[in-house]
């Protein structure tokens, strides 16, 4: 999977055949791996939302 558009709140993954809504993941990043559940997901893509949002310096660091 890769991370796509990264929000302190979440990120779209392109995914192909992503687990359905609900499930659980570990998102590796490069400020560390963050918690996070599937909010949406299709053939080729995943919605996740974090469990604890970013501090803006980890966006910052990911987006750079």
């Amino acid at each position: 999977m890769t991370g796509l558009d990264v929000s302190a709140g979440g990120m779209k993954l392109a995914w192909p055949d992503a687990p359905p809504q609900g499930t659980a993941i570990t998102a590796s990043l490069p400020t560390g791996e963050k918690a996070g559940s599937v909010v949406w997901s299709n053939a080729h893509y995943a919605g996740v939302v974090f469990d604890q949002q970013l501090a803006q310096d980890e966006v910052d660091v990911i987006l750079s």
